[in-house]
């Protein structure tokens, strides 16, 4: 029994650590479009709540300076730059990255729409497209506690109900001999 707690405890404060993914490796969705380079955005198109979530955007054969706005609907707005400098060779990616905190949203909506503004060194817009992603809310954590203490409870009354059965039978046995 006391084997059985330790491992519902550690698997309860293991449960609630989670990492961030930063990396593009692990991020499931990407987009890319040619405009004075081939450009790639790396992201997960399901936000949670209560977590960050990022966006990471890499640049190939680019030259010159691209500015990158990324906006919602409410206003809610990032900004990214790649810049090609004479110091790096020009195979060589550029990439940035931009989050937008876990307390952006606080309901659930599918389909929201992440509006991309491109625009080059002089301020002009060369391209804008639409990422959509989906805000979900993360499961309560108080219910892993309900779930946790519900099966302690259920296996203390079927350890219970073994052993008022024992000793029943011990008692049938008695009364019998």
């Amino acid at each position: 029994m006391r084997l059985i707690c330790i491992l519902v405890t550690i698997s309860l404060l293991v449960g609630s650590v989670s990492a961030e993914c930063r990396d593009k490796n692990c991020m499931p969705e990407s987009y890319e479009f040619d405009n004075g380079g081939q450009f790639t955005f790396y992201y997960d198109s399901v936000f949670e709540t209560g977590t960050n979530w990022f966006l990471i955007l890499e640049g190939n054969n680019m030259e010159g300076y691209w500015n990158f706005i990324f906006e919602f609907e409410k206003g809610l707005k990032r900004e990214a730059h790649l810049e090609d400098r004479d110091e790096y060779p020009e195979s060589q990616q550029k990439n940035n990255s931009i989050s937008f905190p876990g307390s952006t949203f606080s309901e659930e909506e599918f389909h929201k729409s992440l509006f991309v503004n491109v625009t080059d060194e002089n301020g002009n817009l060369t391209s804008s497209f639409v990422l959509k992603i989906h805000i979900n809310k993360a499961p309560a954590e108080d219910m892993i506690y309900l779930w946790g203490g519900m099966t302690v409870f259920w296996i203390g009354l079927g350890s219970y109900v073994i052993y008022l059965s024992n000793k029943f039978q011990k008692v049938n046995g008695r009364e019998g001999a």
